[in-house]
């Protein structure tokens, strides 16, 4: 079934299934797979992170199949990973049962999962704004994007300036597919002054990011803030990719 494109992301709270008995009868509708990923964790915040990042991207697999994509409740079953690690829908899985391309990315940090599905390649990271020493933005950031920070007016500016290039730049380098094994001071992200409204990647800085091909190859950046101690950022393949945003509640759905 040809699906009109789409990016959507999920953001939920994972707090709930600290509660043993909760956490117990939702891992059931999450696949064998991450069932066991989750029971693996050695503590109860890392089985409610990855239990609430199986729970959300099944959320969004349902809803796909609730508005006509039937059958495509059953992608969470079929991930692969790629030559970095990626995880991804099986692709092949999706043409044999008649779906187009569809992709997917997670994230966690603290008591928040963040999951964005999408026709286009897709990354995304939530991270939960804290202290930071700032040796960390001079080491591994671009020049540019440290003095960006170090000019911030006091250090709750700064470090919420330092969580928003950390997470667009983790979710360039997951959409990308390479993720760490891309430098992060081997490319820029330039924040609109007006707050984030358009976000770029400066190509001048350390040579172009290309395809195979040798094409420039363009993105689509978003950033939500729907918590006031989170930061989210979500990067899709493509320019113009509009993107809808959703709080999921995991209990009761």
């Amino acid at each position: 079934m040809k699906a009109k494109g789409f990016t959507r992301v999920y953001i939920a709270d994972v707090s709930p299934l600290l509660d043993l008995d909760i956490y117990g009868s939702l891992r059931k509708a999450v696949p064998e797979e991450r069932r066991g990923k989750a029971d693996k964790m050695k503590s109860a915040k890392g089985k409610a992170q990855s239990l609430g990042a199986g729970l959300a991207l099944h959320e969004a697999c349902k809803e796909l199949a609730a508005e006509g994509c039937k059958g495509i409740q059953l992608a969470d079953q079929h991930i692969i990973y790629g030559q970095h690690e990626k995880p991804d829908f099986d692709q092949q899985w999706l043409r044999e049962n008649g779906f187009d391309e569809i992709h997917f990315s997670l994230s966690h940090s603290g008591y928040r999962v963040m999951c964005v599905i999408s026709t286009a390649p897709v990354g995304c990271d939530v991270e939960l704004v804290k202290d930071r020493n700032m040796n960390i933005a001079r080491r591994f950031f671009t020049e540019e994007e440290y003095a960006d920070i170090m000019e911030q007016p006091d250090d709750s500016a700064k470090a919420d300036r330092f969580f928003r290039y950390w997470t667009l730049k983790e979710s360039f380098i997951k959409c990308d597919g390479r993720g760490l094994g891309m430098p992060l001071d081997s490319f820029r992200i330039i924040i609109d002054p007006e707050g984030g409204a358009e976000i770029k990647i400066d190509r001048k800085n350390r040579g172009e990011i290309k395809e195979e091909n040798s094409r420039v190859a363009e993105y689509t950046f978003a950033q939500f803030d729907p918590d006031v101690d989170y930061r989210y950022s979500c990067c899709v393949k493509g320019l113009g990719c509009q993107i809808q945003q959703r709080i999921l509640s995991l209990v009761g759905n």
